[in-house]
């Protein structure tokens, strides 16, 4: 059995070496014919339906193409502004492609490529690529428009006072919103592509001269030691660079909020951002970070203190509070007052469990319940939200009843817990 997992993981790194090298080339120019240039990238874009080769001529005469995929390609821009633009003009076969950018194509974004891996990169970001005959270089416009999500409050950290605007899944959305609140250029973002398939792009963003260069530099080299196939969320990188991936605490925090992001960045931290999700990875973090919120500096510093004091004290409840119960009713019988004592002796006589045992079942059933809230559809997980507080108050009735000789004791002992 180990051969044979050895032997299947040796074919594995060969088949990916081999499909790597089949449709990542590195550093393959463009060559002065059309159509061998063509030939390579339909090879390349084999059995992909969504990929357009539009093929025309530049003012009837020069052979040109144009390649992108359609659903991220802005259409009718890249027909209006480049399309009819050299189907009309005269444009002789020795001309430089710089005259294409400086003086016919009305396109603000665009540059200039020598490689098949630079076409296939702007490609695959929605820049259409074109290619001309007897021209060792291509041309990608800033073309790329796809559907997205609007800007939205996160539900997941509202406030009563505050922005109402968060991140979307696409990225340069997601700087812009950081880059209209901290307009210095002190402000540096470092883009970089992360995944052998998926080649997410990644901006690493910190203020020049507040944040620590050593720290800049650490976190640099940890993303760029990152090999994986792809990067489909930022907890693929979270638990690539965090010091402790084994640990079930969170070491690096996670927004949604612009303004937290800024906050933080000001404060000497660096921020991560990922294409294709809305959370944004803030580092180095600590505990009373994870316990803060952004209305905390929106609010005056005596409400806000009071407010940050209740939040550290209730914290320390829910983790202290089940464990005291267990030992208050298992070994230390002298600390609670002899009326509640009864009381609670009272109503465990039926339970066929230990505190310890109680205790456990309680918190895994409220865990699972809230799972099954948030997890499940939304036509499911109201039913189980209304049928969780019906158990509760079903509950509470039969334990305060005590369980005493009433004939339903053995049918109402799962309830007990709820």
């Amino acid at each position: 059995m180990g051969s044979l997992s050895e032997n299947a993981r040796k074919w594995w790194r060969s088949h990916k070496q081999k499909t790597q090298q089949q449709t990542a080339p590195s550093h393959t120019p463009l060559q002065k014919q059309l159509a061998d240039n063509e030939q390579r990238l339909r090879d390349l874009y084999a059995n992909c339906s969504d990929v357009v080769f539009r093929s025309f001529r530049i003012g009837g005469t020069i052979r040109a193409l144009a390649i992108y995929i359609d659903g991220l390609t802005n259409q009718e821009e890249l027909e209006r502004s480049v399309l009819s633009v050299l189907m009309q003009t005269k444009l002789p076969k020795d001309s430089p492609l710089t005259k294409l950018l400086d003086n016919l194509v009305p396109v603000t974004k665009s540059r200039e490529m020598s490689t098949v891996e630079q076409c296939l990169e702007a490609i695959a970001n929605g820049n259409p690529a074109l290619l001309i005959d007897q021209q060792e270089r291509a041309i990608a416009f800033g073309l790329a428009r796809w559907e997205k999500r609007q800007i939205e409050e996160p539900v997941a950290e509202g406030v009563v006072r505050g922005p109402r605007e968060g991140f979307t899944e696409s990225l340069h959305v997601n700087t812009a919103l950081l880059r209209r609140q901290i307009k210095t250029p002190a402000l540096k973002m470092e883009q970089m592509q992360i995944g052998d398939y998926t080649q997410t792009q990644v901006v690493l963003a910190y203020m020049e001269g507040i944040v620590d260069e050593d720290l800049v530099a650490e976190v640099r080299a940890r993303l760029g030691r990152i090999e994986i196939d792809g990067v489909l969320e930022s907890g693929y990188i979270e638990e690539l660079i965090e010091d402790h991936p084994a640990s079930p605490f969170p070491q690096i925090l996670t927004t949604e909020r612009p303004d937290v992001t800024c906050g933080n960045l000001l404060e000497g931290r660096i921020a991560i951002l990922v294409d294709g999700t809305p959370f944004v990875l803030i580092a180095p973090t600590t505990l009373f970070s994870l316990l803060q919120s952004s209305e905390d500096y929106y609010q005056r510093s005596l409400a806000s203190t009071t407010i940050r004091w209740l939040r550290y004290l209730f914290t320390a409840i829910s983790f202290l509070l089940p464990s005291l119960y267990v030992a208050l009713i298992t070994f230390h019988h002298e600390m609670v007052p002899t009326s509640l004592l009864i009381s609670m002796a009272a109503s465990r006589e039926a339970v066929p469990f230990p505190a310890l045992v109680e205790a456990l079942l309680m918190e895994i059933t409220f865990e699972a319940l809230r799972e099954a809230g948030v997890r499940l559809p939304k036509q499911v997980g109201g039913r189980c939200q209304h049928r969780r507080g019906a158990r509760h108050r079903s509950g509470s009735r039969t334990s305060g009843a005590g369980f005493r000789s009433d004939g339903h004791r053995g049918r109402h002992h799962r309830d007990c817990f709820l």
